[in-house]
């Protein structure tokens, strides 16, 4: 995985950084990160500005995100609970994140539309899974039966599902 938009620490903890470094990519999923470097690139084509979008930041915002990407056994307080965890977050899965143009934070709906109203192209279809009725954008690229693209209400618990021809 090569990064262009992304520092290692934006995927990962202060806590599985100061283990592992910069080889902490290794922990994510390639499919995660590839599609958020995709992702960056396509948000400042799409909105025409500068794009910055925020995973963890930890790294230079003290008291910042830091498990927005990969969660580890810190983040569960035991390696028990890390293990029971169905998360996609602690294989590297998952990103939680917000997508600022030019400065200004885009509504996370506006950002979930637009991966749905694109998920049919190429570049979209390792995301298989939105969390909505948050106030951060969350996806997935965990595996789903054909490919489907799911969209779940955390609230409601009612799931949304786009068929794709891929």
């Amino acid at each position: 995985m090569k990064l262009k938009n992304f520092s290692v620490k934006e995927f990962v903890s202060e806590y599985t950084y100061s283990l592992h470094g910069e080889k902490s990519i290794q922990l994510m999923s390639s499919e995660n990160v590839d599609f958020m470097e995709f992702f960056h690139g396509f948000c400042s084509n799409h909105f025409g500005g500068k794009c910055s979008i925020v995973i963890n930041d930890w790294s230079w915002r003290n008291g910042g995100f830091q498990y927005r990407g990969l969660r580890d056994t810190k983040y569960y307080g035991s390696a028990e609970k890390f293990d029971k965890s169905r998360s996609r977050h602690r294989c590297g899965m998952c990103s939680d994140f917000d997508v600022y143009i030019d400065g200004i934070r885009i509504d996370p709906s506006i950002i979930r539309k637009l991966i749905i109203d694109n998920c049919e192209k190429e570049e979209f279809k390792n995301i298989r899974f939105i969390e909505d009725g948050v106030n951060w954008v969350h996806v997935s690229v965990e595996p789903s039966p054909n490919n489907i693209l799911t969209v779940w209400h955390v609230k409601t618990g009612e799931a949304i599902t786009y068929p794709r021809g891929f």
